[in-house]
């Protein structure tokens, strides 16, 4: 069943529409709001061509009118309604199945709200089509996700349609500090990225540990890399992996939900991580013992991130409110209020800057504020959606922005507006920047990694083409394309747009003409 279709992984957006605590929510919307929301995640196996138990998502009525086994939502009682307690994992079977992950906490809450609402229609109800024969076929994962690649470097700035996956939406990257290595975090896997060769080098398998990566660090001096792992309402895991081999050294089973955020201290001292059940854990790295738990966030606890010096730790929360905390006495020396929650969070290299990722219903942006007087500096707004991460270049001369808008945005360290970068299909989860400064990376719920340069190319988009395999595909905006196996339109094109060696030179920075 591909119901309820891909996580929005690290569920940062999830929070903005939890989490209006201080403003009356208006209705929700059947139209506008819970039947675009059961397209997206659920028509594939509950719709026209295909009703798995013989259940319709697709229109109201048949919503309302339920499976063979009765109704699935009772209006006004949404503990009673099999329909949110499957997706909520609140009930057998769990929807979606493996590889896929579970509804985020906004959708998840947006559907049990328009189910207390009296699950209403606000549109005329629309005439029955005939129902699927019975005996449709039942399919355990999802059919191949389609994503959209521009070309704009070729007459007409056409567009390719890739066929891939599955793969789950991802939300966790990090650059290995001797800058050759990308790091992805996928289901149960670390991905590695050669980005010298242009190719997918490995994939590091978490064994016994179940759900999606959803955070990831890399110590300072590039020996180990900290990889958390889990499901939403579930205890996750965070192991500790040699660099270079992927090895387990160490296992920390602490956290009691989904890890949203990690950090290691520049000495390599500590792990923080930031969870969804408001605290803020601390770690001995070197004796993996946990040394303290941060409580004092009244909500999800959702970034963390060292200074440069690694004096002191910096956490934000979806209570809107940022805190500075001295390390080693762990003592709050600072907080700084947010009208809306605040997500990811980074220290700005190489000065006394922290960016915080912001949003809501009411406000969204980056706030820059100067850690020596905790004043707000800085504002960069014009965002329609919320601000999931931030990242820093190495140097602190650029910052780089991830909106769930699907834009990527970069700034100047004076907080100008340099490119608004556009392509990713769906929500952009994670951000990154390569130790050259000049490149940086970005992640998304459409299962892509794209590469970019600070001057606004698109430097190419990445795609491991299915989970749990190797299996890859480099595209360039100027066309010329690498890979294990050709994908979609891709198919039809002429074999001079596929060139390993213009790929590399591509991800590399370097410009390169057009395909032929």
């Amino acid at each position: 069943m591909r119901s309820f279709l891909m996580l929005s992984s690290m569920i940062f957006v999830a929070v903005f529409s939890l989490l209006t605590m201080a403003q009356k929510k208006p209705s929700v919307s059947y139209t506008k709001e819970i039947q675009p929301l059961l397209t997206k995640r659920c028509t594939i196996c509950h719709g026209e061509k295909m009703a798995e138990h013989d259940l319709r998502l697709d229109r109201y009525e048949f919503v309302m009118k339920g499976d063979k086994e009765g109704p699935v939502v009772v209006p006004g009682k949404s503990d009673e309604s099999r329909l949110f307690l499957v997706v909520s994992g609140k009930k057998e079977p769990k929807m979606p199945p493996e590889p896929l992950t579970p509804l985020t906490p906004s959708e998840l809450e947006l559907l049990k709200r328009w189910i207390n609402e009296g699950a209403k229609n606000d549109a005329a109800v629309q005439k029955e089509k005939p129902k699927p024969p019975k005996g449709s076929a039942k399919i355990g994962l999802p059919k191949p996700q389609r994503v959209k690649v521009q070309l704009p470097a070729l007459e007409g700035n056409p567009e390719l349609v890739v066929e891939f996956g599955p793969v789950p939406p991802l939300s966790a990257i990090a650059f290995s500090p001797e800058s050759r290595t990308l790091f992805v975090g996928g289901y149960k896997e670390v991905v590695l990225w050669d980005l010298s060769e242009a190719k997918i080098a490995g994939r590091w398998e978490i064994d016994n540990l179940d759900g999606s990566v959803t955070a990831l660090a890399n110590s300072k001096d590039g020996k180990q890399i900290a990889v958390a792992v889990g499901n939403p309402q579930q205890s996750s895991t965070i192991a500790i992996l040699d660099a270079t081999t992927g090895k387990v050294l160490r296992r920390l089973a602490d956290p009691k939900d989904m890890v949203y955020s990690i950090a290691i201290s520049p000495d390599g001292k500590w792990l923080t991580a930031a969870c969804a059940d408001k605290i803020v854990y601390v770690w001995d790295l070197k004796e993996g013992k946990l040394v303290t738990t941060l409580k004092e966030h009244g909500d999800w606890a959702l970034g963390v991130d060292f200074n440069e010096s690694g004096n002191f730790l910096a956490t934000s929360s979806a209570d809107k409110i940022v805190r500075i905390w001295e390390v080693g006495s762990w003592k709050v020396v600072g907080k700084m209020e947010h009208p809306e929650t605040t997500y990811r969070i980074a220290f700005q290299p190489k000065g006394n800057l922290l960016a915080v990722a912001m949003g809501g219903e009411s406000d969204r942006g980056v706030w820059i504020w100067n850690l020596e007087n905790k004043q707000r500096v800085r504002t960069m707004a014009g965002m329609n959606q919320p601000v999931l991460d931030v990242a820093w270049s190495a140097d602190g001369k650029w910052l780089v922005a991830a909106v769930a808008d699907n834009t990527v945005r970069l700034y100047d360290a004076n907080g100008n507006l340099k490119a608004t970068l556009q392509g990713h299909n769906d929500w952009v989860n994670a951000v990154a920047f390569h130790p050259d400064n000049l490149r940086f990376a970005s992640a998304s719920n459409d299962g892509t990694i794209r590469l970019w340069h600070v001057d606004g190319r698109l430097l190419a988009v990445l795609m491991q083409l299915q989970v749990g395999k190797e299996d890859w595909l480099v595209i360039t905006p100027q066309g010329y394309f690498a890979g294990t196996k050709v994908q979609g339109q891709l198919a039809t094109k002429n074999k001079e747009w596929q060139n390993h060696e213009l790929v590399k030179r591509a991800i590399a920075g370097e410009k390169i003409p057009p395909a032929p």
